[in-house]
């Protein structure tokens, strides 16, 4: 696995970390607007550290994490896909995979896999 990730450019992994720490910066911000206008879940029950706790360390790990995860997995998908010659060749299975790689890699890229994580629906979906 280490040399899988070895193989994986530079600029990959610069672009990789600036989106995650964007969406990282950006999950705060968003908790703490919900957190000032009382419709977060535990608005008047939240101290100072509960809340560094709770908001900043919690979903700065969360956003960050996962968005590298879809950054990685969208590159395995790139990587794994076959050839345009050996396209008719593939079987069921790898299709399937393919598929999943890819939407995660997407919907992680575009920073809206931790909304599908969290709330378990595609986003703005009642």
């Amino acid at each position: 696995m280490i040399e899988f990730l070895k193989t994986i450019p530079y600029w990959y992994w610069i672009i990789a970390v600036i989106f995650s720490v964007f969406y990282s910066v950006r999950g705060v911000i968003e908790k703490k607007i919900l957190l000032e206008q009382g419709k977060f879940y535990l608005s008047n029950q939240i101290n100072k550290l509960q809340e560094m706790i709770i908001i900043v360390i919690q979903e700065v790990i969360f956003k960050f994490v996962v968005t590298m995860s879809g950054f990685v997995t969208f590159f395995i998908a790139c990587y794994t896909f076959p050839p345009a010659t050996q396209i008719n060749s593939i079987g069921t299975g790898k299709v399937i995979l393919l598929i999943f790689l890819f939407i995660w890699g997407i919907t992680g890229i575009c920073g809206y896999l931790t909304f599908f994580i969290s709330r378990g629906k595609i986003p703005f979906t009642k």
